[in-house]
């Protein structure tokens, strides 16, 4: 969607549309415990997202089925034999990794906005954006779950993003 705006004035457009939103509701609130929160509901959903593939199957014959059929059926991918299952594996260990990186990321975000608020919020603003289109995707592609916890994320985030 284009508004006429280069990349770098869009973004700081909706940084100053989202600043507006939560300006009027959190004029007391400091974004350090948002921030907290935050982090503890990112690093949740890193352990919850590194623990599912080691889960025994819940729905049945088919659901087995298909995992042994992603186990047993190699096909070289860039010059390294693997299946859909190590795919989905490395994926899911790697965005688990991920998701601790950022849950690390919000919590130091939460102590550098007690000192400097106003440079946390271009971090902050992007990863509100990307918590948003997670849950977007999550909700689209895989189940009610994570989309609540993005968007609670995001929701913190929101909040820090105006307190700051």
């Amino acid at each position: 969607m284009s508004l006429g705006y280069s990349g770098q004035s869009a973004a700081w457009s909706w940084m100053f549309v989202l600043s507006s939103l939560t300006r009027r509701i959190t004029t007391s609130l400091k974004p350090t415990p948002f921030l907290r929160i935050a982090a503890g509901l990112t690093l949740l959903q890193a352990i919850f997202q590194a623990s599912e593939p080691f889960g025994s199957p819940k729905h049945g014959v088919e659901e087995v089925a298909v995992l042994v059929t992603m186990k047993s059926h190699f096909f070289d991918a860039y010059g390294s034999m693997r299946s859909y299952w190590d795919f989905l594996l490395g994926y899911t260990l790697l965005l688990s990794v991920v998701l601790v990186a950022q849950a690390i990321l919000f919590w130091q975000l939460g102590s550098f906005a007690k000192t400097n608020p106003i440079w946390t919020k271009p971090i902050v603003g992007l990863f509100f954006v990307t918590s948003v289109v997670t849950a977007t995707v999550s909700g689209r592609y895989l189940f009610f779950g994570p989309m609540a916890a993005h968007f609670v994320i995001a929701t913190c985030l929101a909040i820090a993003f105006g307190t700051a």
